[in-house]
């Protein structure tokens, strides 16, 4: 995907039960990083950035589902030109 500022809404346990939550800060998606996102046995997410120059100059968002239960994620982009 393009790199770009992006809300990171997440939710998780069964689909009929998902809260969707946003993370408290937008991701800054650089190009040529690779994003892990890691939902642990504790129910936390964290992200870990990763150089990968086979990107090209574009960026992705992988998981690593680690917790109790389903994990779901869904990126928008953030108009930051409006938070100024």
């Amino acid at each position: 995907m393009d790199p770009g500022t992006y809300n990171v809404l997440w939710a998780h346990g069964t689909q009929d039960s998902w809260d969707w939550q946003y993370l408290d800060e937008p991701l800054e998606m650089e190009a040529d990083i690779k994003y892990v996102v890691t939902y642990d046995s504790f129910g936390d997410i964290s992200i870990d950035e990763v150089e990968d120059s086979s990107l090209t100059g574009f960026t992705v968002l992988c998981c690593r589902n680690q917790g109790p239960d389903e994990l779901a994620l869904s990126l928008e982009p953030s108009d930051m030109a409006g938070d100024e």
